[in-house]
């Protein structure tokens, strides 16, 4: 069975920690990148949530952060729904062992993207400030999306 690459652009509150734990344990999925947007939580908070996720599995997938500012009306974080640090009652580590690429998401996403071109699916869970950053600074990026 051949892997469906993908490219995962996600939030990681409740919500997409269950969906990333979902498709960092599926074998039908080979994860290229994993990209963090701010919106359940403080931005360094879902890139930690993701961080600690690949700890916890063991699972070395590349992860960039993303854009603080928001796109959109919607700019307030869901702390009500998701928890102080984005995992309802469990509190995370500080610190990870992974570790965030030191480079823009968008180039990082972009370059991921021509790497696989025509070959990678975009799943995007959370808020598509990140995509729009993409698409803004690399228009022909859709050209290189599978799915």
């Amino acid at each position: 069975m051949e892997k469906v690459k993908v490219l995962i652009d996600t939030d990681p509150g409740v919500d997409d920690n269950f969906a990333l734990l979902c498709a960092l344990n599926d074998d039908r999925f080979d994860i290229k990148l994993i990209s963090i947007s701010n919106g359940n939580v403080d931005i360094h908070k879902s890139t930690r949530n993701a961080l600690h996720l690949l700890d916890v599995f063991n699972k070395d997938i590349p992860v960039v952060e993303g854009y603080a500012e928001r796109y959109g009306k919607n700019s307030e974080a869901a702390y009500f729904l998701h928890g102080s640090e984005g995992l309802g009652n469990y509190i995370p580590p500080k610190e990870t062992e992974h570790k965030e690429l030191d480079a823009d998401c968008a180039d990082t996403m972009y370059e991921t993207l021509k790497k696989y071109s025509k070959d990678i699916t975009l799943v995007v869970l959370g808020p598509h400030t990140n995509v729009a950053r993409l698409l803004e600074k690399y228009p022909d990026a859709k050209e290189h999306i599978r799915e």
